[in-house]
């Protein structure tokens, strides 16, 4: 493979902070990265908790950047042996993958995203867990195909029971409600779905859990709902389901015009529930920035440089280093754990535009 992932991730793996991503586990996730067909869309799941300086690995598959394409036409460069009578996460997610940039049947898919869990001290090639969503504006949800894609990555059918369930999480959904995100923890033990959902107040997040019969305590989950308010713009839900509603959810707190005074906010909440470390929170905001061709050229993929001189002399190629989200983990009881995710994108940038930092 000539190009990888990994030509997009050298070019920022410079400005992980080594309190969230240490140098030796930056180097593991560029084995990673260099494995997969180039994707410049991707993130870092950090962990502001725990004192340990790694992170899990997120990529995306989108047709605007050709990652799509790239897969279809060969795949990751991953050797993965199958015992006999299972197929690998590896060749699941291959063919899927595949069928999804051939098929006009799963043209309703706008992304899908790998995830890779990098836990301390494993050292292998990780397998995949994948995560795919439907494009704005079309018909929300897609109950049954969601239904059918999931049999097929699992290579089994739902049990009724789970299949029920999932049905209802669809159907309950109040109106304006999106399943944006539908996840296979294949890398993973258990047959858990994870479902993402976004556009619920704080009110429809309870009515929803309630409907669906998640096992947790309303009115705790309404106290730690209101709290966190205050310091973000929007939240979305994250839940696993197997033949239940499993206790532990997600909380994906967006904060939508960047403010770093909010984001001081919530990082100071989470420090007092004991959830963020120090040195992490104050770290955070030195990832955020841009690289450019003009800074980095040494770098810089030759194909990314002739499209900046297809352009013309006043667009350059940019990856700008985001932070996306924060999501807090929570039992039915207490907020648990917090990460914050933080992005890489590719665009092009005016020269003359004035680059905030």
């Amino acid at each position: 493979m000539s190009l990888s992932t990994r030509n997009y991730f050298e070019i920022v793996a410079p400005h992980l902070p080594p309190a969230l991503v240490k140098p030796e586990h930056s180097a593991r996730i560029s084995r990673v990265a260099e494995r997969l067909p180039p994707s410049s869309n991707f993130g870092f799941e950090c962990h502001l908790g725990s004192s340990r300086a790694d992170a899990d690995f997120l990529v995306a598959v989108i047709e605007d950047d050709g990652s799509r394409a790239a897969w279809a036409d060969g795949g990751a460069e991953v050797s993965a042996p199958e015992p006999l009578g299972k197929r690998s996460p590896w060749t699941v997610v291959g063919r899927f993958l595949a069928d999804w940039h051939h098929n006009p049947r799963l043209s309703p898919i706008r992304d899908s995203w790998l995830e890779f869990d990098l836990p301390e001290g494993f050292h292998g090639v990780p397998e995949p867990s994948l995560f795919f969503g439907y494009s704005p504006g079309e018909p929300r949800n897609y109950p049954e195909l969601s239904l059918e894609l999931i049999e097929r990555l699992r290579g089994c059918h739902l049990s009724a029971s789970q299949r029920d369930l999932l049905s209802r999480c669809f159907a309950e959904l109040p109106e304006g409600g999106v399943i944006f995100q539908v996840g296979l923890l294949l890398a993973r033990p258990g047959d858990d779905v994870r479902l993402c959902i976004r556009r619920l107040s704080r009110v429809a997040i309870l009515d929803y859990l309630e409907a669906i019969g998640w096992p947790g305590s309303r009115e705790l989950l309404r106290l730690v709902l209101e709290e966190l308010a205050a310091y973000v713009d929007g939240m979305n839900l994250d839940l696993s389901v197997s033949t239940t509603v499993r206790p532990a959810i997600g909380l994906e707190c967006v904060i939508s015009d960047g403010s770093r005074e909010k984001t001081r906010g919530l990082l100071g909440l989470l420090q007092r529930h004991g959830m963020c470390r120090r040195d992490k929170a104050t770290v955070l905001f030195d990832w955020l920035g841009y690289s450019t061709e003009a800074d980095d050229f040494d770098l810089w993929p030759a194909h990314l440089l002739k499209g900046s001189r297809s352009f013309g002399s006043e667009v350059m190629s940019t990856f700008a280093r985001t932070l996306n989200h924060f999501k807090i983990g929570i039992l039915p009881n207490r907020m648990v754990a917090a990460k914050a995710y933080l992005g890489v994108r590719h665009f092009w940038a005016r020269r003359t535009a004035e680059v905030a930092t």
